[in-house]
């Protein structure tokens, strides 16, 4: 595969909420850094999404039942459990693209988020590499 400037990487909530020991856990998903880290360097353009939820949101549940609606508080903005793994080398060029943002809207993709589709338009980007954390959610 030939990684050039039309091809941009998408790497999706490696958040610490979603590493073991966060609200949210992934098995061994912090395991994923260390891959990350090592092909950063491969891409022009790097973007990054998070969750990035109010203290409020609509997902947020007492009892959470883990499907729409109903899950743990994770990703608080601002929080320790939003911010990306601390051994996560996120490129200084590379492009944060929140989700969930809006206390009202359940939000899983990245491309809920236009500021995402736009860019990538914009920088006439054709193929996409993409990875992370809670991908059969997010």
């Amino acid at each position: 595969m030939k990684i050039d400037d039309t091809c941009a990487l998408i790497v999706v909530d490696v958040q610490n909420d979603f590493c073991p020991g966060g609200a949210l856990p992934v098995d061994s998903g912090d395991r994923v850094v260390g891959a990350f880290n090592a092909i950063f360097r491969k891409f022009d353009y790097v973007y990054c999404t998070r969750d990035w939820h109010p203290w409020d949101h609509i997902s947020f549940s007492e009892e959470p039942e883990y499907c729409d609606g109903s899950w743990p508080v994770h990703c608080m903005q601002d929080s320790p459990g939003a911010l990306f793994h601390g051994e996560l080398y996120v490129p200084l060029d590379a492009k944060i693209i929140n989700k969930g943002d809006d206390p009202e809207v359940e939000a899983y993709s990245g491309f809920e988020n236009p500021e995402l589709h736009a860019s990538l338009q914009q920088r006439g980007i054709q193929q996409l590499i993409i990875g992370g954390l809670a991908t059969d959610y997010c």
